[in-house]
């Protein structure tokens, strides 16, 4: 269809593409056996026809791009990724057409903490942010409410985690996260809680720096201290626990687990996030090493939501509470 519409001038659409590749921008010879298959695939019909003379170069790369997704959006991708990389400097962005800015662009990643689960505790900021993002990457954390707030054209994408160490999915998070601001996005990673308490948003970080995308962080009220709030159980008090202390109820990923003969022996509040699929060990460990068994322990499930249940009950006795009321995460204990 374009080469119907665009005969009359005095380069092919083969030569256009060459001189697309070959004379605007550098180093891109590995991309014209694509463009050349494209056509012969494609367009067989209209392989020799000719543009026109005036067509710019912003057009030639889009043709080539829509030629490329007819075939495979891969391809496509491969494409435009291979125009960012040869024109990743601010001199060139300058000359680039409209076109291919976006993907030459840098977006800017927010690593936004949603809070514990109720919508009110959303910062201002954090609010603002949501309703004007390009992309949300969002866990199964983040309430409908929140969803409900990004513009109508946003791209949502759930990446979530259950209870598990997330080691994978966290990769292929790093991997969206870096993806979506190359495609010159604005992108809200939206988690729940603080991105910074446990939250794993420090890595997030890493993977951004190293690729020289702009970030900001925007710390979200952290579940540690606000969830147990809700059930009314405060984290420090007078005369009580002088100190709080959070650990995660997750063992590290070569099966390292906590120094609990140190732990035990702490005299405040101990807090384990993500801490259900582990209680056995965190109990039998507190016991071991000499915390009371009479020591009072909560354990808040879905906590800061309307579907809030707290399970109380102390050491000796909280896995068979867990048993008989089938407590599942997310939950914190305390």
């Amino acid at each position: 269809e374009i080469g119907v519409r665009l005969v009359g001038s005095e380069m092919c659409i083969r030569d256009r593409i060459k001189f697309f590749l070959y004379q605007q921008f550098e180093n891109f010879k590995t991309i014209k056996p694509i463009c050349e298959e494209v056509l012969k695939q494609r367009h067989p019909e209209i392989k020799e026809k000719e543009w026109s003379k005036n067509i710019s170069i912003n057009d030639a790369i889009k043709y080539a791009h829509q030629f490329l997704t007819t075939i495979d959006s891969t391809l496509a991708d491969q494409f435009m990724n291979l125009v960012y990389q040869n024109n990743n400097n601010q001199k060139t962005l300058n000359i680039l057409p409209n076109y291919i800015k976006p993907y030459c662009e840098k977006g800017k990643a927010y690593i936004i903490g949603a809070g514990p689960g109720d919508f009110e505790l959303l910062t201002i900021k954090a609010k603002r942010i949501i309703e004007n993002a390009d992309c949300i990457i969002y866990d199964r954390l983040i309430s409908e409410d929140i969803l409900r707030l990004p513009k109508k054209d946003a791209e949502l994408i759930y990446l979530g985690k259950g209870n598990t160490e997330g080691g994978l999915i966290q990769d292929e998070i790093n991997q969206t996260l870096v993806k979506k601001c190359l495609e010159g996005k604005s992108v809200a990673r939206v988690k729940g809680g603080d991105p910074f308490v446990f939250g794993r948003g420090g890595e997030e970080v890493e993977a951004l720096f190293q690729n020289e995308i702009d970030f900001e962080i925007i710390p979200g009220i952290t579940s540690s201290i606000s969830v147990p709030a809700y059930a009314g159980i405060p984290v420090t008090h007078r005369g009580i626990a002088r100190s709080f202390h959070i650990f995660t109820g997750h063992t590290m990923e070569n099966g390292k687990w906590h120094n609990f003969e140190n732990i035990a022996k702490l005299e405040g509040t101990l807090i384990f996030l993500m801490g259900v699929k582990n209680l056995d060990l965190i109990v039998s460990d507190l016991i071991k090493y000499g915390k009371d068994s009479k020591t009072p322990v909560a354990i808040i499930e879905k906590g800061a939501t309307k579907n809030q249940r707290v399970t109380v009950g102390n050491l000796e006795n909280i896995l068979e509470l867990v048993e008989k009321n089938k407590i599942l995460p997310p939950a914190i204990t305390i």
